[in-house]
Formats: structure tokens, C-alpha cells, sequence
């Protein structure tokens, strides 16, 4: 090969070094610019996004850290600060940093004037929600309500089945004598020596963040599955109580059938909530069972419970019997995962909301307390024949 040909080849390979080296310089000047330009977006966006952050927590019914802080929450509250874009996609955890500074956001929007009427107003909007709720189901008459309801339910669990999982990513170990050897061959020994130790210290934080991986991941899968069985057992409930007959009785006759105890009634705030919504609860029980035709049938609608101060009375709430109506005591475990042992319960809570009191909104907690309560029938009650032995053992099947 001739001199000139040597050159030319060379001055080929540097003319593409060159080349290359300067759209590698560009590419890293354009990336670091653009890095700056989104750092300096997000400064600007970040108090935007910690609003959307504490209006998304309120509309969830978290009004305090407190209720950020509550197990069942976090993993909202965690939701919820990914779509503000305030922690990253891979956060898992509600701990630490991240626990520190959404709990510091939030508690300096509460703190605000702005703050503060926002979480009353929202306070007020999701109460009523539940009331006009509560007065639905309250107005749906025979069949009609167990089916609304289960129906809605399905509909929820549908929805979230269709939910991507999230899942945490596993990552992979390094392999600690191939860097050392490429230490060791650049350095010598002690280089080597000092990344083998480098690279067992990261391996072993990789083994700590697998197995929390691993842990997450089998919880979320599990999780999964358990919708996915309660929806199909939520199906074939719908189907084997449709067309279930009605007793011929007046809601009078059914109401005598009932026992309440425990009925207590308390404003529904916490702190700087001040919207005048009282709280009505009671026990329900059935001492006797109700039989048609050798039948078994529930008791199913809704009661009324009148609120009084003194002679006066200030207000009514409705309650609205669960699902299955007083069958939810011995059905308690109908859609559940798994079986259990424990002993059917031997009542029933009912809660109520008498919206936004006059009264009440001016009484302190103590005067509430001395409140009393009066529980009538409610617009509809009804008595529904169950469901059989085998038709509880088809759906627990599935």
C-alpha cells in the first residue's frame, strides 16, 4: 500500500473522529440545555402542581396529614403526587423524603385562608354527593336496590380490573470480577480491590431493593386476583337475586321486626370542618327471623332517623340498609377471597347524614351529644326472600 494511500486513510479516520466528537459535544450541549429548560419549567410549574397535589388529596376525603399518613391512604396519596408530577413514576414507597415533603405541602396549603375554604367547601361538596347518594338508593323500591347497588359495585371492580398494574421493575446485579478486572488493567491491585468492594456494597442494595420488589409485586398481583374473584362472585350474585319475591307486607309490619341500639349522633368535622352535617349511626339487629311460606326472607330499604334538640326537631337522615339488607350479618363473608371462621356478626351499622344543620352548625360537639334521635320507618321497607344455602355455596365457588 502506498504512502499516499496510508495518508489519505488516516485522514479519513480523524475526519470522521472529528466529526463524530463534535455532533457528540453538540448532542451533549443540546441534552444539558434542554435538561436546564425543563429544570427551570419545573421550578415554575412546581407551585401549580403542589396545588393540583392539595385540591387532588381533598377530593379524595383526605383533610388532614393525618389522613395522609393513615395506611389505607398512601397508596392514594402516592397516586396522586405521581399525576402532579411531584415524585417520580418508580416511588413506591411513602417514607422518608417523599412522606416529608408531600406532608409539608399539604399542611402549608391547609394553613392558608385559601386553604381553609377550600377543604370546607370540598368538605360540603362530597357531603352532599354521599347525601343525595344515601337518598337514591333510599327511593329504590323491592329488587331494584340490592341490584342498583351490586350492580355499581361490579361496575367499580370492572374498572379497576381494566387499571394497569403497577408493578416495581427488578434490576440486575453487577458483576463484580469483570469491573475489577478491567481495574486492575487499568490501575493495578488496589484499584481492583477498591471496586470489587464498590460493587459488592451496590449489589447488595440491589438484593435489599429486589426483595422489596418481589414483596410489592406479589401483593399487587395478589391483590388482582382477589378483584377479579369478588367480581365474578359479585356477577352471580346479581343473577340469583334477580326476580326474588317480595312479602306482602306494609313497611309498618316490617319495622316491627327490627331492633336498634347504640344510636348516637356527632358533627361530621375534624378540625378547621365546620359545615353543620351531622352523623347519625345505630346498631341494627333482627331478634327473630322473618319466614313466609316456610321461606327465609331479609328485611331491605331504609329507616329515618329524626334528630331532636330538646322538643324540636332540627333534622332527619336516612339510613339505607346494606346490600343484602339484615342478611349481611349472616352472609358477612359472601364475596370475600378467602373463607373465615369467625362467628356472623350479631348486627349491622347503619350511618346516616342530616345535611348541613343550622342548628348544628352553630352547637359545639358537646351540645350535639345531647341531641336525641328517633328512628322511624323509612320511605321504603320491604321483606326479600334470600338466598338459598346452595345458591351462597355457587357463588362462594366461584
Amino acid at each position: 500500500m502506498s504512502t499516499d494511500t496510508l495518508v489519505t486513510i488516516m485522514f479519513l479516520i480523524m475526519a470522521v473522529v472529528i466529526v463524530s466528537a463534535i455532533w457528540t459535544v453538540r448532542n451533549i450541549i443540546r441534552d444539558s440545555k434542554r435538561a436546564k429548560r425543563e429544570k427551570e419549567q419545573a421550578i415554575l410549574d412546581r407551585p401549580q402542581h403542589e396545588v393540583e397535589f392539595f385540591e387532588g388529596c381533598l377530593q379524595a376525603g383526605f383533610f388532614s396529614v393525618d389522613d395522609l399518613d393513615h395506611f389505607s391512604n398512601t397508596s392514594t396519596v402516592l397516586k396522586i403526587a405521581k399525576s402532579c408530577k411531584l415524585i417520580p413514576e418508580n416511588e413506591f414507597s411513602y417514607s422518608g423524603q417523599t412522606k416529608i415533603m408531600l406532608r409539608d405541602i399539604f399542611y402549608a396549603k391547609s394553613g392558608s385562608p385559601e386553604g381553609r375554604k377550600k377543604i370546607n367547601d370540598t368538605q360540603r361538596e362530597l357531603e352532599k354527593a354521599e347525601w343525595q347518594q344515601q337518598k337514591a338508593y333510599a327511593d329504590l323500591t323491592g329488587d331494584r336496590k340490592p341490584l342498583t347497588m351490586l350492580s355499581e359495585w361490579l361496575q367499580s371492580l370492572q374498572a379497576k380490573s381494566a387499571e394497569p398494574q403497577s408493578y416495581m421493575p427488578t434490576k440486575k446485579k453487577s458483576d463484580g470480577m469483570i469491573q475489577a478486572g478491567t481495574a486492575a488493567g487499568i490501575g493495578g491491585v488496589i484499584p481492583a480491590a477498591a471496586s470489587l468492594a464498590s460493587t459488592a456494597k451496590r449489589n447488595a442494595q440491589i438484593e435489599a431493593y429486589n426483595q422489596a420488589a418481589s414483596g410489592f409485586n406479589a401483593v399487587m398481583g395478589a391483590a388482582a386476583v382477589i378483584t377479579e374473584s369478588t367480581g365474578r362472585k359479585v356477577a352471580e350474585t346479581i343473577k340469583r337475586l334477580s326476580g326474588k319475591k317480595i312479602a306482602k307486607m306494609t313497611r309498618e309490619q316490617v319495622f316491627q321486626k327490627l331492633k336498634f341500639d347504640r344510636t348516637t349522633v356527632r358533627l361530621n368535622q375534624t378540625g378547621l370542618r365546620q359545615t353543620g352535617t351531622l352523623v347519625v349511626e345505630t346498631q341494627l339487629s333482627l331478634p327473630a327471623p322473618i319466614t313466609v311460606n316456610n321461606a327465609n326472607y331479609f328485611a331491605d330499604g331504609s329507616v329515618t332517623a329524626e334528630i331532636y334538640k330538646g322538643e324540636q326537631k332540627i333534622g332527619e337522615a336516612a339510613l339505607v340498609f346494606p346490600i343484602l339488607g339484615t342478611d349481611a350479618m349472616a352472609r358477612h363473608n359472601l364475596w370475600r377471597f378467602y373463607a373465615d371462621s369467625y362467628a356472623p356478626p350479631s348486627s349491622i351499622t347503619l350511618e346516616g347524614l342530616c345535611l348541613f344543620c343550622k342548628e348544628a352548625k352553630k352547637a359545639s360537639p358537646e351540645e350535639v351529644r345531647d341531641y336525641t334521635v328517633k328512628i322511624v320507618p323509612g320511605k321504603h321497607l320491604w321483606a326479600m326472600e334470600s338466598l338459598s344455602d346452595f345458591e351462597v355455596s355457587q357463588i362462594k365457588s366461584l
